[in-house]
């Protein structure tokens, strides 16, 4: 990876280059959206613009054919490489990523929507009568409101993708910015990695407040809206480990077991803001 960094940061040409091939790469779109980002981070945002021009030329050709995944993902990541140059606050980045995906949603569920009915055919005749054995028994659920349960469905993962796709390729191009000017750098930024009270708030308050309405734009905006506390959870353990001095080996479960348990990842990251257990920690330490 160092080599990949090395020639990204070697010119413009290396870095379209990467930008460009990577994108053009099925499922390769976070790698495009990393190079935008290191540029960015590392010569500015006018510099990183002009790479961001050519990585949306795959990402627009993947998008007409009916996956716009890379061209969401390479603006969220151009977005929040932009804020954290300026601030070198992580806090502003992800909420920058907020903004950004409230906009995007709207184009998500726009575009992804219309697409659920075809998956529904292809399921049909995959199942044939059995179609209906994949829904519950007792939940009585007519054809409509089957679409609408799919539709949501297919809308939140593509918005999860999207937000965890532009956040990964962020955290990528930080780690090659810290690998090649300043080692060790980003370890150092990312334990502390710690959201204020006042951001928690207001994105558990709008988050229960898309849950009151069920309109694809609200459920597109949900895995935007918990993003940031998903991040500070996983910054915690990695904190807590790191001054515990675990081995890198023990967040593997961890990780194992992110999606199946990540509501309480997204509940530590809240009690930690207000708790700051890294803090307290580090107070008994010294103590």
């Amino acid at each position: 990876m160092r080599a990949l960094a090395e020639l990204i940061m070697r010119g413009r040409g290396g870095a379209i280059a990467v930008a460009v091939i990577a994108g053009v790469v099925p499922m390769m779109f976070w790698l495009s959206a990393a190079a935008v980002a290191l540029v960015t981070l590392r010569r500015g945002c006018n510099d990183g613009f002009q790479v961001f021009i050519w990585a949306l030329l795959p990402a627009a050709a993947w998008a007409w054919m009916g996956q716009p995944s890379a061209l969401f993902c390479a603006t969220g990541a151009m977005a929040m490489a932009c804020s954290l140059r300026r601030t070198s606050s992580w806090s502003a980045a992800l909420m920058t990523l907020v903004l950004a995906g409230v906009l995007m949603a709207l184009v998500i569920s726009d575009y992804y929507a219309p697409q659920v009915a075809h998956v529904i055919e292809i399921l049909r005749q995959i199942y044939g009568p059995n179609f209906e054995t994949l829904f519950p028994e007792d939940a009585s659920l007519s054809q409509a409101q089957i679409l609408i349960l799919l539709q949501a469905s297919f809308v939140r993962t593509a918005s999860f993708i999207i937000a965890g796709g532009a956040v990964l390729a962020l955290m990528l191009a930080r780690s090659w910015q810290a690998m090649l000017y300043n080692p060790g750098g980003f370890r150092i930024e990312f334990h502390r990695l710690r959201l204020t009270p006042l951001i928690t708030i207001v994105l558990l308050a709008f988050w229960l407040l898309s849950m009151t309405n069920h309109s694809l734009v609200t459920t597109a905006i949900q895995p935007v809206l918990i993003m940031p506390l998903l991040v500070a959870g996983i910054a915690l353990v990695h904190g807590l480990a790191g001054m515990r001095g675990f081995k890198k080996i023990w967040l593997l479960p961890f990780y194992v077991l992110l999606f199946a348990f990540y509501p309480v990842v997204v509940l530590l990251a809240c009690l930690d803001s207000l708790l700051d257990f890294r803090g307290r920690l580090e107070n008994r330490i010294q103590g």
